[in-house]
C-alpha cells in the first residue's frame, strides 16, 4: 500500500500505528471497506485517530 510506512522489527513482526490505520481508513472506498468487514477484520475500521503525549 502506498503511503504507509511499516518497518520490520523481527521476522514476522510488523510495527503498527493506529494513527496510520486511521489515515488509511479514510482513503478506502466503500467496496474496500466491505471486503475488510467480510473478511472478519471490520474492527480495524473502528480505530479512532489518537494522540498520546
Amino acid at each position: 500500500m502506498t503511503g504507509t510506512r511499516q518497518r520490520k522489527k523481527n521476522p514476522g513482526t510488523l510495527v503498527y500505528s493506529p494513527f496510520t490505520m486511521y489515515d488509511l481508513r479514510q482513503q478506502l472506498s466503500p467496496p474496500q471497506k466491505k471486503a475488510i468487514e467480510d473478511s472478519g477484520f471490520g474492527n480495524l475500521l473502528k480505530i479512532n485517530k489518537i494522540h498520546i503525549d
